[in-house]
């Protein structure tokens, strides 16, 4: 049998793992300090380190009562598993994990599974360098459409609607039973003026003034809310909410999908779903060994999150510090037995996962390469991955899929001789098609991060793929979102700059900005943060048009970020020049809008007769 063909990328010289960050995000964690993992303690008059640590190795079972709403807010055009369908693959492994539990549970989507599973066959689960779990084909479809649980919207804007019913319905059974509530959302996420909300469908926000409202009927019902949304994390520290909250990202991060595969182009889920779900298949092997032990042996919901994050970083995924993981506890209730305060009834779940049939890794990925994000990867694999590396790279085979390009010559001569502005409006087919080509060379010399990594990027990746077979509608819709990206946002990150009289960070030109290596440089920096969130609230850059998908582009606002962060202006000072380009921003509308109330009033006084 043939070896397989292993598909290598220049990045993969680099190596995206810091063994030092790592040991210091383990080093850091203190089981009775929920601050040292990300947890949030919302009580200012609360000692974050005043929580006992685990006074057992397991957490006991709670009934069989709980309450569970889910819900996947994606529209069946985003729920491709090329696009951003690793919503899709969360939800259902918690579906499979979670639906034999009980009857008290209702699952929502708006999809047209049946055609997903025509035109994608299989949706899977975990990460594509190891062996995976079939979450959805068509034997898996025949259940789930003959599940009474899982309630199918007709129309993508009713989600919202149909999920606070849900959820109202659910919170008033759980207070008459004194049960618990798990609320369980894979959509996206964005950050707004009025902080973040959640996205269902094309057009629906979730707000947390949403929630505050649900749950402000039912008080003493102990909720439990995970999400894997974008910025996730600001649900986690607010203060309206009063609920336990597991959040797959921070307050100012995206959330990741575990690396979109090199054969496929797909993702598989979440390092985050994959890390809860392996936590809570983990705890039922240990039920099962100590069932006979004596005595209420419970273990601090700190300690045991704690205990969990300390897991996924030495098992599941070494560069785990990126996500932002957050977490809250109901009434900072963080000495409470775990599973009572998440809400998540810890019964055999690893019998229903086994009960999965198994999909093997990508045979196009070496587990030894750097990108693979599992830590137990052998010293073997590592120097097997970098012998073949060398080798493809000697017979020319390398191209860097990190950014989708290959080695490019002198980056700076290169973009100004092969990249300028045009309207395909008269050109030829070709000399569109040309112009296309070119966009995309400059964007992906442009550092715009790893973009196998990034599912708001999945979409465009793949269209760069096509473009020398595109039709003349395809390469619109792929100029449209590459001039979004090369011109458009980087174009007003130059302006505000220029604006604020601020030089560039450290003198680095906007396409040789590495984003995402600023961002893990100052994960827990609090001046950087104060600055992405008044950049964030005052919404200085705008979001694509829906037109293009689902695929905002945050490093021009991080170009801006980092520069203010190197300045040597002050928090106070930041802000109110921030405050300024917002004004100037809103100047022209503010004119338009006098206009029209001056033209409406005279309008109104001619047409009266006194």
């Amino acid at each position: 049998m043939a070896p397989p063909k292993y598909r290598y990328s220049v990045s993969a010289a680099s190596n995206p793992n810091d063994p030092a960050k790592l040991a210091a995000e383990i080093a850091k964690i203190d089981m009775s300090d929920p601050t040292s993992f990300g947890g949030v303690v919302k009580d200012p008059d609360k000692n974050p380190t005043d929580f006992p640590q685990f006074t057992a190795s397991f957490p006991p079972d709670v009934n069989r009562d709980t309450h569970i709403v889910a819900i996947c807010g994606l529209t069946t055009l985003e729920a491709n598993p090329s696009k951003h369908g690793w919503f899709l693959s969360d939800f259902l492994a918690f579906y499979h994990i979670l639906r034999n539990i009980n009857n008290n549970q209702t699952w929502i989507h708006s999809l047209k599974l049946d055609k997903l599973v025509k035109d994608h066959g299989v949706y899977l689960h975990g990460n594509p360098y190891k062996s995976r779990k079939v979450v959805l084909d068509k034997d898996i479809l025949a259940v789930i459409t003959a599940d009474s649980a899982v309630k199918h919207v007709v129309h993508s804007h009713n989600l919202v609607t149909k999920f606070q019913q849900a959820i109202t319905k659910a919170r008033d059974l759980a207070a008459q039973a004194d049960a618990s509530l798990l609320i369980l959302v894979f959509a996206h996420g964005i950050l707004s003026a009025s902080g973040p909300r959640i996205v269902f469908g094309t057009d629906s926000f979730f707000r947390i003034s949403d929630m505050k409202a649900l749950l402000a009927q039912a008080p003493k019902v102990k909720v439990t809310m995970l999400s894997t949304s974008c910025f996730s994390g600001g649900w986690a520290i607010s203060p309206e909410l009063n609920m336990t909250m597991l959040a797959a990202a921070g307050e100012l991060t995206q959330s990741r999908s575990w690396r979109f595969s090199a054969s496929m182009k797909r993702a598989s889920g979440s390092p985050f779903a994959t890390w809860i779900l392996d936590s809570i298949m983990n705890e039922t092997v240990s039920e099962e060994q100590l069932a006979h032990a004596s005595g209420l042996q419970m273990e601090a919901y700190s300690a045991h999150t704690a205990a969990m994050y300390k897991d996924v970083l030495n098992k599941i995924d070494q560069r785990a510090y990126q996500h932002g993981f957050s977490f809250s506890a109901q009434e900072d209730a963080w000495e409470s037995n775990w599973a009572v305060r998440q809400g998540l009834p810890l019964a055999d779940y690893l019998s229903s996962w086994n009960q999965l049939k198994n999909h093997g890794p990508d045979q196009t990925l070496h587990p030894g390469d750097p990108y693979n994000r599992d830590p137990n990867v052998s010293e073997g694999l590592k120097e097997e991955f970098q012998r073949l590396l060398r080798e493809s790279q000697s017979s020319s085979e390398a191209t860097d899929e990190a950014t989708g390009v290959t080695a490019l010559p002198d980056h700076n001569e290169w973009i100004s001789s092969k990249f300028r502005k045009v309207s395909p409006i008269g050109d030829s087919m070709q000399s569109f098609r040309d112009q296309v080509l070119n966009a995309a060379d400059f964007y992906k010399a442009s550092c715009p991060g790893i973009l196998f990594e990034d599912h708001a990027q999945s979409s465009l990746v793949q269209k760069m793929e096509r473009i020398r077979w595109a039709n003349r509608e395809e390469l619109q819709e792929t100029w449209d979102e590459l001039r979004y990206r090369c011109i458009e946002l980087p174009s007003l990150a130059k302006k505000y700059l220029g604006m604020m009289d601020v030089a560039h960070a450290k003198g680095i030109a906007f396409e040789e900005f590495r984003s995402e290596e600023f961002r893990d440089l100052h994960l827990h920096d609090k001046r950087l943060n104060d600055i992405l969130r008044n950049l964030f609230r005052q919404e200085l850059f705008p979001l694509p048009p829906r037109s293009l998908g689902w695929a905002p582009f945050y490093k021009p606002q991080d170009f801006v970020a980092a520069a203010l962060y190197y300045s040597q202006l002050s928090l106070a000072e930041i802000e109110s020049k921030i405050a300024l380009i917002k004004a100037e921003i809103e100047r022209p509308l503010k004119e338009i809008h006098d206009e029209l109330v001056q033209d409406s009033g005279i309008s109104r006084k001619r047409s009266d007769p006194s």
